[in-house]
């Protein structure tokens, strides 16, 4: 009862004069795992699933290989997220243009959802192409192979080693996430069941290849 009053309980803030704003704990909680915890994690799943693709016997010590790199992973990690913010700014403009629009038909806020509409299909185009450029960053960081050392050097590699095959790894990673949302809603099967074991697989899968296949370039080159 006690935890439940200090510290579930949402809480009101008064951020304007006679404004209260309702702050949930919860979120707050979820939001500080999202950013300071689960790259570690994520990152220990990623590479497990990277040591299994190189039949080097992975052992279960090594889901914690994460935390060595904690806050270069954390760094990597709130780089990543604001770059993927950016295709939300097309459809802030897109809402922006029709709300200009909108006193000539004398109703803005539904030409302002028109263009919110319309700057969502380049924002997802981008969002997704954003996505597949940088998805190799925590594993970079992580490989011992690699020559990563930095957050921004993390993404620069992983956009750079990705360019030639962007669009083949975007498809794979959305097929990754449909056949998770159609397990979950068909089969109720929580995303520890499917979705958790199939990024540890495809993604360093398609790590590994896209490595091999620059490492034969460079070769052949």
């Amino acid at each position: 009862m006690l935890l439940k009053q200090t510290l579930w309980e949402g809480r009101r803030v008064e951020v304007f004069p006679n404004g209260w704003l309702e702050v949930d704990p919860r979120s707050l909680l979820k939001l500080v795992a999202f950013f300071f915890f689960m790259p570690a994690v994520n990152a220990g799943f990623l590479y497990l699933g990277l040591l299994a693709v190189r039949c080097q016997g992975p052992r279960i010590g090594k889901l914690l290989s994460g935390f060595p790199h904690y806050w270069l992973l954390v760094r990597a990690n709130l780089l990543y997220s604001l770059v993927l913010f950016v295709p939300a700014a097309l459809i802030g403009i897109g809402a922006g243009g029709g709300w200009l629009l909108g006193p000539l038909a004398e109703n803005p806020i539904q030409w302002a959802w028109v263009g919110a509409l319309v700057g969502l299909v380049p924002a997802l185009v981008l969002w997704l192409y954003l996505y597949a450029r940088l998805c190799f960053a925590s594993l970079l960081i992580l490989d011992p192979l690699s020559q990563v050392s930095s957050a921004g050097g993390a993404l620069r590699a992983s956009a750079s080693v990705t360019r030639p095959v962007v669009w083949r790894l975007a498809g794979v990673l959305m097929a990754v996430q449909a056949l998770t949302a159609v397990s979950f809603v068909c089969f109720f099967l929580p995303g520890f069941l499917l979705g958790i074991p199939l990024s540890c697989a495809v993604l360093p899968a398609a790590y590994e290849m896209v490595r091999h296949e620059n490492l034969t370039e460079e070769v052949e080159a």
